[in-house]
């Protein structure tokens, strides 16, 4: 037996490497798609100057304020990051889904119940906030009443 690579393994490896390099062609020309495409690497994207949370707020039956802890019920990130599951869920980023929002919204006051903390109201908003300059710009995915718990 030879210690050399086969011609396979050597034919897949070849395969491979073209197909990455016509890739990396592909995203250096500025053609249309499908011609033209992007970077299959993520190494060479850059992130941007913003980082993203969603903070969910209650009101009370009483009428005070209070803030949801959505990390105590969400305690798991992706990775390495600090982001957790429902900042990523296309439901809370991505226009419409009223009624997926109402329900995890009656499901965050079910959950201040069991915590006796009863709520009539829960605003789920998403902060932006600048990585550059420390600003913080909030708007509103939703306002939903969800009775008293």
């Amino acid at each position: 037996m030879s210690d050399r690579p086969s011609r396979f393994a050597r034919a897949a490896v070849a395969l491979w490497i073209a197909a990455q390099v016509v890739m990396l062609v592909r995203a250096a020309l500025p053609l249309e798609r499908p011609w033209g495409g992007r970077v299959p690497w993520r190494m060479f994207t850059t992130i941007g100057p913003t980082e993203s949370t969603i903070v969910a707020e209650g009101t009370t039956t009483a009428g005070e304020t209070v803030a949801i802890p959505l990390e105590r019920w969400f305690r798991f990130t992706r990775g390495s990051t600090g982001q957790r599951v429902y900042e990523l869920s296309p439901i809370l980023t991505s226009p419409g889904h009223r009624a997926e929002r109402a329900a995890f919204a009656a499901w965050l006051s079910g959950q201040m119940a069991a915590e006796g903390v009863r709520l009539r109201e829960v605003r789920l908003i998403r902060r932006d906030r600048n990585l550059y300059s420390g600003q913080v710009h909030d708007r509103k995915i939703g306002r939903f009443e969800v009775g008293d718990g």
